[in-house]
């Protein structure tokens, strides 16, 4: 009982460590992963010459950014020589960065391995991965830190490293947690049996132990989505998660490969460490949690603010242009519509029906020409749902809802005797193909663009699973 008591003490226990220590395992780790993908590149250096992979003739037609001093610059250093030159340097950087010692010249090592992996990052388009950017932060936060004077700074540095992995976790977490094969298990079996990420033998596994795989996914889903609990009960869920998310890098470097990901995530492990255990231990008596407090005012600012946007973007979206009219359909939903163009009676009007995901304002550039060029009369308008239009009906949505809507447009919106042209793209093509029937002669003709095929979302099953997420 007395060896359980302890084991269990030890578990759920802080873990006080000092600020110069845990700058120290942060910047070896992250040195760890720099030396990894520079290796890697040196040994791959194959995909640098012309007509590999990161061939920089053709990698320097996408440029990573748009002002001319950048592009110089990545430019400057993107020749093969130059690159492979970088890569040594970087080797010898890395290997000095995991020698003992805590001087000031441990800084310009830091700031020099993130300078070069962020000036590297176009020349390496095909090969980067999170762990870059993650070694990136890790080794600037270190660097800075080890350059500050000021204990205050330092420790707000390691605040913000602290949160960035809190924010990593959690969000990772509850991105799986919005997808279905995460929730019903089988995410994992899904990503073991691919080329890039698999290995045939854990794949094996899930399938002859499919309880123990859907458990280990929601444990993963548990420890990631509640990761920033680790700040709770006064550091006693440190090692736990710590632990957890470890082993998690660890796994996902033997089964899947990711090998620099052993390293670079717990290299923010000390700053959680450092920031989670209470100041009544010496090590850490001194710490300044003041960037807590300052990371929540801006959080709940930039919340307030991304709220207002959102809000102002929706009311934008469901007002409608200043002379737009309404139709109410016998389903009852609310059309939204425009017209356009000269009242020439003979001619009949080019109704207009957008696609999936799309909106009327797809055809501007035709209704433009058409409409106020040529004189052609025509008629736009959202789909129930879409833009200002809004869906009143109750029951599940159907194909013929949208179709059974059209026609009461173009009933009630123009004159009996007025024929039309219905103008579909995609889905909209074939809603105007199932309208016909019920229009019967108002239709002069129908125009397809890119059409969807008419029995598209019933032949094909990941079609028809994906038309379900549009309500």
């Amino acid at each position: 009982m007395m060896r359980i008591k302890r084991l269990t003490s030890s578990l759920f226990s802080p873990i006080p460590i000092s600020r110069d220590r845990a700058i120290g395992i942060s910047e070896r780790l992250a040195a760890l992963s720099s030396l990894s993908s520079s290796l890697e590149y040196l040994h791959q250096h194959r995909n640098l010459a012309p007509g590999g992979l990161n061939d920089w003739e053709i990698m320097k037609q996408t440029p990573e950014s748009k002002i001319p001093a950048i592009q110089k610059l990545t430019n400057a250093v993107s020749g093969r020589r130059t690159t492979l030159a970088l890569h040594g340097t970087r080797v010898a950087c890395s290997l000095g960065m995991l020698l003992p010692g805590n001087s000031k010249w441990r800084a310009a090592g830091n700031l020099y391995l993130a300078a070069t992996t962020t000036l590297l990052q176009a020349r390496h388009r095909y090969g980067t991965d999170g762990s870059d950017q993650v070694a990136t932060q890790v080794q600037t936060v270190t660097g800075l830190a080890r350059l500050s004077k000021s204990p205050q700074v330092s420790d707000a540095l390691m605040w913000y490293l602290a949160l960035q992995a809190n924010m990593s976790y959690a969000a990772s977490g509850w991105a799986k947690l919005a997808g279905t094969k995460w929730r019903d298990g089988s995410a994992l079996p899904g990503v073991m049996r691919t080329r890039t990420y698999g290995f045939e033998r854990a794949y094996r596994l899930t399938q002859r132990y499919p309880r123990a795989s859907k458990v280990t996914q929601h444990a993963v889903l548990a420890m990631e989505c509640l990761f920033p609990v680790v700040y709770l009960a006064g550091g006693k869920l440190t090692r736990p998660f710590i632990g957890s998310a470890a082993g998690f890098h660890v796994a996902n470097a033997f089964v899947m490969g990711l090998g620099r990901f052993m390293t670079a995530f717990p290299a923010m492990h000390p700053m959680i460490a450092y920031t989670t255990a209470p100041r009544t231990f010496p090590e850490v008596a001194g710490r300044d949690d003041r960037m807590v407090k300052t990371a929540l005012v801006l959080l709940a600012g930039g919340v307030a603010g991304a709220g207002v946007l959102a809000t102002q973007r929706r009311a934008r979206a469901v007002a409608g242009w200043p002379n737009s009219r309404t139709v109410t359909t016998r389903h009852g939903n609310v059309l939204f519509y425009d017209t356009g163009g000269q009242g020439v009676d003979h001619r009949p009007v080019l109704v207009f029906n957008h696609g999936l995901a799309s909106t009327p304002e797809h055809f501007a550039w035709m209704v433009e020409r058409l409409a106020f060029d040529l004189g052609h009369p025509v008629v736009t308008y959202a789909r129930a749902g879409y833009g200002p239009s809004r869906r009143m009906k109750q029951a599940p949505y159907t194909i013929q809802e949208s179709v059974d809507d059209l026609e009461d447009l173009i009933r009630q919106a123009l004159p009996e005797d007025r024929k039309v042209v219905l103008v579909g793209h995609s889905l909209g093509a074939d809603l105007n193909r199932r309208a016909v029937a019920q229009l019967g002669e108002r239709v002069a003709g129908v125009v397809y663009l890119d059409p969807t095929h008419p029995g598209q979302l019933v032949r094909s099953e990941k079609q028809r699973k994906g038309s379900e997420m549009f309500t």
